[in-house]
C-alpha cells in the first residue's frame, strides 16, 4: 500500500529491527501497517534493518529514515535494541533524543512486548514509548504525532514519554477483541521455500485467535504484558476467514495466539477451516490441549509436525515453574499426533532454571530419545534448547541465571548425550545471547553508554564482549550490575 505523501499529515515509518523475513512471518508488522494506513491522515511504510546492513529505506517508495515524521519500532527481542540505534546512526538521525532537540528529525517512537516489560534501556534514544496495544489510542496517538509534540503524548493513556517527568504508567489494551479492528487484506509474502525472502511459515491468511494467556507459568512474559487473556468468538473468527481468504487467495489459514490451546472451540474452527479444503498451520500448544480428535483435525489441515513447549524435561521441575503439564499428559500427546500420521515433533527446553541439576538436563535426553522411538524416523524429533531470561513484572524477574561456563556445561552434556542419534536434531542457542537479553531485559538507562558502544563496533557478540571488558565488566559482572534488584521498570503497571 502506497499512499501519496501529499495527501497525508504524518509520514510514519514502520520498522522492524531485525530480517523482512522474520518480520513479515509474524502478525504484529501487518497489523500496525494496515492499521495506521487506515487512517486517512497517516502514510506508513515499512522497514527492516539490523547492523551491518545498508542505511535502511523504506520498501513502499526507497525513503530514508529521515524523510519521515515518525520512525516506529516494535520491540519483539531484547538483542534487537542494537539494531534500533544502528538503524538510527546509519540514517544520519542522532540516536540519542537529546541530540535531536530542536533539529529537523522525526519523533522516535516504540512499542511491543519489550517496550511493555521495561522501556529503559532505550530510554535515551526513544521519544515516546506506547505500553500495551494501539489500537485503543490510535487515534489520539496520531493526532499528538501529527502534532509533534509530547506533551500531548504523554498525555494518552499507555504512552511514556522519557523526557518528561515519570510517573505510573499503565498498559492499554483492547477490551473486547471481537471489537478490535483486524486486516483481512493482508501483505502475503509469496517468495520460495528457502527463499532470503521467504516466511518463515508458508504463504497463509493469519487470523489472532486470541491474546494473553490464562496460565501462570513462572517464567513467561506473555502473562504479565497481555492480561487479560481474550478471545475472539468462533463466529468473529469465521467471518474473518472467510473474507480474509478470499481477498488474498491463498489457500492456508494461520492460528495466531500465545494460548491457541485454550481456545474453548478450537475443534470447531480447526474443522471449519479444514471443511473449506484450507491448509492450516498452528503455533506450538500445550501437550494437554492434544486429544486423538485435535490430532486427527490438524493432520487432516496438513500439519504433519507436532509444535510443543515442554520447558523442561523433569515433571517436578516443570511444577516448580508453573508449567503443570504432566510426564503423562506429554506422552499422551506425542502417541496421539503419531497415530494421526505427524512425521515427528518439535520441542522447547530451556536450561539454567532455579533448581536445576544435571538429572534434569538427563531428563530431557530421555524425553527426546523416547520421541525418537516413537516416530522412528531420521531427524523427526528436534529439540530446541535455550537458557531462561528472567522478564520483569514475572516472578523470576530477580533471578539470576547460572554463570556462562555452567551453562555451556548443560548444552555440552545435552549435545554429546544426543549427537549420535541421527533421529534426533538439536539445536543449541548461544548461552551468552541469552545472558545478554537477560542483561537488557531488566536494565535502566544507565545500559545506553553499552549498547551505543556495541553498535559502533559492529554489534556482534565480540562487540558485546570488548564494550564490556572497557567497562571491567564480564557478562556475568554486567548481569549482577542489571539484575534488577530496585526494579527501575517499577513504574510501569503491565
Amino acid at each position: 500500500m502506497k499512499k501519496d505523501w501529499r495527501r497525508v499529515s504524518l509520514r510514519m515509518a514502520l520498522c522492524y529491527p531485525s530480517e523482512y523475513r522474520v518480520g513479515m512471518s509474524g502478525l504484529t508488522i501487518p497489523l500496525l501497517y494496515w492499521l495506521f494506513n487506515s487512517h486517512p491522515l497517516v502514510a506508513c511504510e515499512r522497514v527492516f534493518h539490523r547492523v551491518g546492513q545498508e542505511a535502511p529505506k523504506s520498501l513502499e517508495s526507497g525513503q530514508s529514515l529521515r524523510r519521515f515524521d515518525v520512525v516506529a519500532f516494535t520491540l519483539q527481542y531484547e538483542e534487537d535494541y542494537v539494531n534500533v540505534v544502528s538503524a538510527l546512526k546509519q540514517a544520519k538521525i542522532p540516536p540519542r533524543r537529546r541530540h535531536r532537540e530542536g533539529g529537523e528529525y522525526p519523533l522516535i517512537i516504540a512499542g511491543g512486548p519489550c517496550a511493555a516489560e521495561n522501556p529503559l534501556p532505550l530510554s535515551e534514544f526513544v521519544d515516546a514509548f506506547v505500553i500495551g496495544e494501539v489500537e485503543p489510542i490510535r487515534d489520539e496517538l496520531v493526532d499528538a504525532l501529527i502534532n509533534r509534540s509530547l506533551e500531548e503524548l504523554a498525555s494518552v493513556k499507555g504512552v511514556y514519554v522519557p523526557g518528561l517527568d515519570r510517573e505510573r504508567i499503565s498498559r492499554v489494551y483492547v477490551k473486547r477483541l471481537d471489537d478490535a479492528p483486524f486486516p483481512t487484506s493482508q501483505l502475503i509474502v509469496k517468495a520460495p521455500h528457502g527463499h532470503k525472502l521467504a516466511p518463515v511459515f508458508d504463504a497463509s491468511f493469519k487470523v489472532e485467535v486470541s491474546r494473553g494467556c490464562p496460565r501462570s507459568c513462572r517464567f513467561c512474559l506473555i502473562k504479565r504484558v497481555g492480561a487479560p487473556f481474550r478471545l475472539r468468538s468462533l463466529e468473529k473468527l469465521v467471518e474473518l476467514i472467510d473474507e480474509g481468504v478470499e481477498l488474498t487467495r491463498v489457500g492456508a489459514v494461520s492460528l495466531i495466539g500465545a494460548a491457541v490451546g485454550d481456545y474453548p472451540k478450537l475443534l470447531d474452527l480447526i474443522e471449519y477451516v479444514v471443511s473449506k479444503g484450507l491448509r492450516l498451520t498452528i503455533p506450538s500448544i500445550r501437550a494437554d490441549a492434544i486429544t486423538e480428535e485435535l490430532a486427527k483435525l490438524l493432520s487432516k489441515g496438513g500439519e504433519r509436525v507436532l509444535t510443543i513447549a515442554p520447558e523442561t524435561g523433569s515433571e517436578a521441575l516443570r511444577e516448580a515453574l508453573g508449567k503443570d503439564i504432566s510426564d503423562e499428559e506429554l506422552w499422551t500427546a506425542l502417541k496421539a499426533a503419531k497415530e494421526a500420521g505427524f512425521h515427528g515433533v518439535k520441542m522447547y527446553f530451556m536450561v539454567g532454571v532455579p533448581g536445576e541439576t544435571s538429572a534434569d538436563v538427563d531428563a530431557i535426553v530421555e524425553l527426546a530419545r523416547k520421541a525418537a522411538q516413537l516416530f522412528g524416523l531420521r531427524e523427526s524429533v528436534r529439540i530446541s534448547v535455550a537458557p531462561l531470561v528472567p522478564k520483569p513484572h514475572t516472578p523470576l524477574e530477580n533471578y539470576n541465571p547460572p554463570p556462562l561456563h555452567e551453562l555451556r556445561s548443560r548444552m555440552d552434556q545435552l549435545r554429546k548425550a544426543l549427537q549420535a542419534d541421527r533421529r534426533v536434531v538439536v539445536e543449541l542457542y548461544d548461552p551468552r545471547r541469552a545472558l545478554i537479553q537477560s542483561i537488557l531485559s531488566r536494565a535502566d538507562s544507565s545500559v545506553a553508554d553499552v549498547i551505543e558502544e556495541v553498535v559502533e563496533r559492529g554489534g556482534g557478540l565480540g562487540a558485546w564482549r570488548a564494550a564490556l571488558r572497557r567497562r571491567g565488566l564480564s557478562l556475568e559482572l554486567a548481569l549482577e550490575k542489571w539484575s534488577g534488584g530496585d526494579r527501575p521498570w517499577g513504574f510501569i503497571k503491565p
